[in-house]
């Protein structure tokens, strides 16, 4: 039986250790652990994995803009 949490772990687990993973090796990792006989009725969780994984990505471009920015305008108020 296929267990939907421990894909989520799973797949959470990789994300935190892949930060510079594209879109293309998110998708085949999230297809590699899946089993094949519940790849159709739940593909929708790849794909939810999957946007995740794109809101997290621009999360941290977000955040690294935002320390950039901090880290500018300390060095700038310096002179």
């Amino acid at each position: 039986m296929f267990d939907k949490n421990q894909f989520k772990v799973m797949f959470r687990r990789y994300v935190e250790s892949h930060h510079q993973a594209s879109d293309e090796e998110a998708l085949a990792f999230a297809r590699s652990i899946m089993p094949a006989n519940v790849m159709a009725s739940h593909y929708w969780l790849i794909d939810q994995s999957l946007q995740w994984f794109r809101w997290v990505k621009a999360q941290r471009a977000l955040q690294a803009s935002r320390e950039n920015f901090e880290l500018e305008s300390k060095q700038s108020n310096l002179c």
